[in-house]
């Protein structure tokens, strides 16, 4: 009993191992992979039971950060964004120069611009560059532009510095009135691009492990392929324990290399290519390599909605993922049918008489 016991937890834990590599394929939305993310990490991982909550406050969904903001707000958003885009366009085109814009003020109608000044210190072995803050009023927009190499499109550069003087302006124009709310919406606005850079990257991973899968699935070679030896090697390059001192500091204990703290940092302090892909790399390792298990075997595509699935057993017949299984080929009317016909079978019948 014990043994059988044991095998069925070995199942269990693979299945999990699998439900999180085929739900972060499946996701339809960004939004949904987070989700799944977490909440498959904290069931492989066994982390505490507020978990995903506490995560998707770090790594937050769009419909969290901007679900709720008023078509307005969303428009403001927008501006704020572009705003930004246009500053780092125009920024680029003076980067052989000595100086950037920091930004365009609608009040004063000037560019508030950054200098960099050298910096001559006899205690130092080269010369540093300090920033000194001037301005160019829009009028003089000319000589801003003087500034620059005549072999840079300055017609273009014109145009972006007057892009960014008629978005300034019609930010402006909103913070009249509501100017707390307008320095909301820019905080929002600075969050967002950060948050925009990892669902992107969750779309690009999602692609690339989706078309692993369906190698996997499709081919009989598949493990000579180049998308699954990137995730086997991954999978090596892990350290599945490692060794820390204890509390005590008298002797070496031995802790699982997933740790719930630091899927809790803040964004950015731990690169997106480790966050994500490695913990998909462990849990499908660990899945394909239990050869009793049959794992490459299971793995399938739904017939009905496309979604990659893990069959419960080797029926050549299991076409449907257990979703659209349950939902069914049948409509309600069919199933009813179909149950009052079963009921009335004979032996059905005497089976419930015996009970």
């Amino acid at each position: 009993m014990r043994g059988k016991a044991m095998r069925q937890e070995e199942k269990d834990k693979l299945k999990k191992h699998g439900k999180l590599f085929c739900d972060f394929a499946n996701a339809k939305t960004t939004d949904d992979i987070l989700t799944s993310f977490f909440s498959n990490v904290q069931s492989v991982f066994n982390f505490s039971s507020d978990f995903t909550e506490k995560a998707l406050i770090k790594y937050p969904t769009i419909e969290k950060t901007i679900g709720k903001l008023s078509d307005a707000d969303n428009e403001l958003l927008k501006m704020f964004l572009k705003r930004d885009e246009i500053l780092i366009s125009c920024n680029s085109a003076f980067n052989r120069t000595y100086f950037f814009i920091d930004k365009y003020d609608p009040i004063d109608s000037v560019f508030n611009i950054s200098e960099m000044e050298l910096y001559y210190d006899k205690t130092m072995d080269e010369p540093d560059y300090i920033e000194k803050p001037s301005i160019i009023p829009l009028a003089e927009i000319d000589k801003l532009i003087g500034q620059l190499d005549e072999d840079l499109p300055l017609d273009e550069i014109k145009n972006d510095l007057m892009a960014l003087v008629n978005i300034c302006n019609q930010i402006h124009e909103r913070k009249l009135g509501r100017k707390t709310h307008c320095v909301e919406i820019e905080n929002i606005s600075k969050d967002y691009k950060g948050i925009k850079g990892l669902h992107n990257h969750l779309r690009t991973t999602q692609e690339k492990l989706k078309t692993i899968l369906l190698q996997i699935i499709e081919t009989e070679n598949a493990y000579e392929s180049e998308g699954f030896r990137s995730m086997l090697s991954r999978y090596n390059y892990i350290d599945k324990k490692i060794l820390i001192i204890n509390q005590d500091k008298d002797r070496l204990i031995e802790k699982d290399i997933f740790v719930e703290n630091d899927f809790l940092k803040d964004i950015g302090k731990m690169p997106y290519q480790d966050f994500f892909n490695a913990p998909i790399s462990y849990c499908f390792i660990e899945y394909l390599k239990h050869s009793e298990y049959r794992g490459k075997e299971r793995l399938t595509v739904c017939q009905k909605c496309n979604d990659i699935f893990i069959k419960s057993k080797f029926y050549d017949y299991q076409f449907f993922c257990p979703s659209c299984s349950r939902k069914n080929r049948m409509t309600p009317e069919e199933r009813a049918s179909y149950m009052r016909g079963y009921r009335a079978n004979p032996i059905v019948k005497k089976r419930e008489r015996k009970r």
